[in-house]
């Protein structure tokens, strides 16, 4: 399990491979391995702030400069700037592009206090909202946890006694190997 292998190359690797059932360039395998490490971060209770910056630190310590993930990590360079936050809505693009939508999903969940907040700030940036949404979601789900997410956007899931029943097999399923593990 990812969030309990303390090993930044090990976790990178399963990463790796899922990525590159769909997307192979180093770009897109960094942006995942940023994506991941970050809700790693945030399961861990760790800050936003915090998370961004043991990314771009495990990166460093792991990678030398010729590495194709250091040579890729600076297209990433934005989201790991003291002023990102800061940026204005404007100078956030989400057209599909993994750099363009990672910047996004981040800046519209960093500045966002709320749940419902952060998704409505990632769809209203257009362009690629359902990518965008989706991972602003994930990781604003990992860090308010269930409770904040509205009761009236649940109410609305298609086929809602299906789709709980699956995440209620995989949260037991979850439990059971947590336990095992412990």
């Amino acid at each position: 399990m990812l969030y309990t292998e303390p090993d930044f190359i090990k976790r990178v690797g399963v990463i790796k491979a899922y990525t590159e059932i769909t997307h192979a360039h180093p770009r897109a395998i960094v942006g995942s391995i940023i994506c991941i490490e970050l809700l790693l971060g945030l399961y861990h209770d760790h800050s936003l702030q915090k998370s961004l910056q043991d990314i771009y630190q495990a990166f460093q310590e792991n990678y030398r400069e010729n590495h194709p993930y250091i040579r890729e990590i600076v297209h990433f360079e934005r989201i790991f700037s003291d002023d990102f936050f800061n940026i204005e809505r404007s100078e956030i693009l989400s057209g599909g592009y993994v750099v363009h939508t990672l910047e996004a999903a981040i800046w519209s969940f960093g500045n966002s206090s709320t749940f419902r907040d952060a998704i409505i700030k990632s769809v209203n940036l257009g362009a690629d909202t359902d990518t965008v949404a989706s991972i602003t979601g994930s990781l604003a789900g990992m860090y308010f946890k269930m409770d904040e997410i509205p009761e009236g956007w649940l109410n609305q899931i298609a086929v809602k006694e299906e789709v709980d029943i699956i995440i209620n097999a995989f949260d037991q399923c979850c439990s059971d190997i947590a336990v095992k593990n412990a």
